[in-house]
């Protein structure tokens, strides 16, 4: 069992800690613990009621409504709005994902991925859904505000999903326009590079995919091979602010005759020097940006 502060609360769940407070002291909403030092604290079951009741207030629902369900109505509920499409299509299935994480719950996140699908088509799930969920997860995992379980097992989760939906592709003949896909040398963390890798193939847009913990050497390899126009890699491990400026810079002097997509958290690349044949990917419909 996990233990939470109120601002933890508010983090995971975007309702302000002052908020919470209020909904404790006016509906019995949570029921916190406390230390001896009389610190309210709270455990998983409470952080999932939560995250559930946010879901029905992105919903319509109001919170003196919400107040009045019981546990098991409040799930039905949920459920009911994970899998219907409204204004707030893309919010919603991700707080469902986030507390289905928590609970170590894998039918769920299946089930709302699933509905996505339906609802929304597999590339608009993996865009909207799937990229913000895993930019949430990575921050969360980076501030220690989830577990390395939590964060293995939704990503496993995803990455299975993707993998299915990937194969299903047809792989385009090669030609000068491809786009040759890797993770640098330790980087591991491969379901954005899979993600971009189905959306490109989906556009018909030849693509050879690398994987993952691949240094300059193995890409040099597969450059001068193929000769593509374009390269796109991930850069989620943290680094020194100097170590990320050094890497970039050796890319760029590389692959000189190449654009080169680099998806990285937004803050750490604007605080480098951006080689000019560098284009950064904050979205994945900026990659449509790197083809002009």
């Amino acid at each position: 069992m996990n233990f939470y502060s109120i601002k933890d609360l508010e983090v995971y769940s975007g309702i302000k800690a002052h908020t919470i407070r209020i909904w404790e002291k006016r509906y019995n909403l949570l029921e916190p613990s406390r230390t001896e030092s009389n610190i309210r604290y709270y455990d998983d079951h409470q952080l999932i009621k939560l995250l559930n009741i946010a879901t029905l207030l992105e919903s319509g629902w109001k919170i003196s409504n919400v107040s009045r369900l019981d546990k098991k109505r409040l799930l039905t509920e949920t459920e009911k709005c994970l899998h219907k499409h409204d204004d707030n299509a893309y919010a919603i299935p991700i707080n469902g994902i986030i507390a289905a994480m928590f609970a170590f719950d894998e039918n769920g996140i299946r089930k709302i991925i699933e509905s996505c699908f339906r609802r929304l088509g597999i590339a608009v799930t993996f865009k909207e859904i799937i990229y913000p969920l895993l930019h949430r997860v990575g921050m969360m995992w980076r501030t220690e505000e989830i577990s390395p379980a939590q964060e293995h097992f939704v990503s496993a989760i995803i990455r299975q999903k993707i993998l299915v939906e990937l194969d299903k592709l047809p792989v385009q003949p090669w030609d000068s326009q491809g786009v040759v896909l890797f993770l640098p040398q330790d980087e591991y963390h491969e379901i954005g590079l899979l993600v971009t890798t189905y959306l490109l193939r989906s556009k018909h847009i030849p693509t050879v995919l690398l994987g993952s913990n691949a240094p300059v050497s193995v890409v040099q390899n597969a450059v001068n091979k193929l000769e593509p126009a374009y390269l796109v890699t991930f850069l989620i491990t943290q680094r020194k602010q100097e170590d990320l400026q050094v890497y970039i810079d050796s890319l760029s002097a590389a692959f000189p005759k190449q654009k080169i997509g680099i998806a990285c958290i937004h803050e750490v690349l604007e605080a480098i020097r951006i080689p000019e044949n560098i284009k950064p990917l904050h979205h994945p419909d900026d990659i449509n940006e790197l083809f002009k």
